[in-house]
């Protein structure tokens, strides 16, 4: 699937997340593309759809951190970042 079709599922589906909401945790278009994660307004990492699957980059990395192949799989690894057990 395209990239922009991609995101823009993902966006959804980490929008619509109530754990994530709860924990402050936002979405919004990153540009020229992607998904970046803000808590109360600071980014916390971006997620791009290439080559067929979602990478994580963090700000303070130059390289993925993880990468999924679903958005299930990307959802689940937000959490797991990102909310503190």
């Amino acid at each position: 699937m395209s990239t922009t079709i991609m995101e823009a599922e993902l966006i959804e589906a980490l929008s619509g997340d109530p754990a994530l909401a709860y924990a402050g945790i936002s979405t919004v278009a990153a540009a020229p593309n992607g998904v970046r994660l803000l808590r109360h307004g600071v980014a916390l990492a971006v997620w791009r759809w290439r080559n067929g699957v979602f990478e994580l980059m963090l700000p303070t990395s130059d390289e993925p951190v993880c990468t999924s192949e679903t958005i299930a799989e990307a959802l689940r690894h937000s959490r797991e970042r990102f909310i503190a057990p």
